[in-house]
């Protein structure tokens, strides 16, 4: 086989990743949702803009892609892959999960009292 070989979860762990208690922090949890059950590749996710959280439809509209990373001043925001704009499926539970998202950033950010 060429390549690193990649561990896969099956779809009972993926369930369980998602049971109340597992991932605590809003952020992961949010990431996990949209990988999981959005479809979502993680350099898409980092270059995810507001705009692009259709909540009327509902779905994420694939714009952008992270092309790099490391620390926020290095990063690059191009066209995702293949160069494909494409539309995602958004769920209510990925909906509630980007709200808590949210929500804990502006608490944090003093922005919420």
């Amino acid at each position: 086989m060429k390549g690193r070989r990649r561990d896969v979860l099956q779809d009972d762990e993926i369930l369980r990743l998602f049971l109340p208690g597992v991932i605590t922090d809003p952020l992961e949890r949010a990431v996990a949702m949209a990988m999981f059950w959005a479809g979502l590749r993680r350099s898409e996710i980092f270059g995810l803009k507001t705009n692009d959280l259709d909540w009327r439809t509902p779905k994420i509209n694939v714009n952008h892609a992270c092309k790099r990373f490391g620390t926020i001043a290095k990063r690059e925001i191009g066209d995702p892959k293949w160069h494909k704009l494409r539309e995602a499926p958004f769920p209510e539970e990925l909906q509630s999960a980007i709200r808590a998202c949210l929500t804990s950033f502006k608490f944090r950010q003093g922005r919420v009292k």
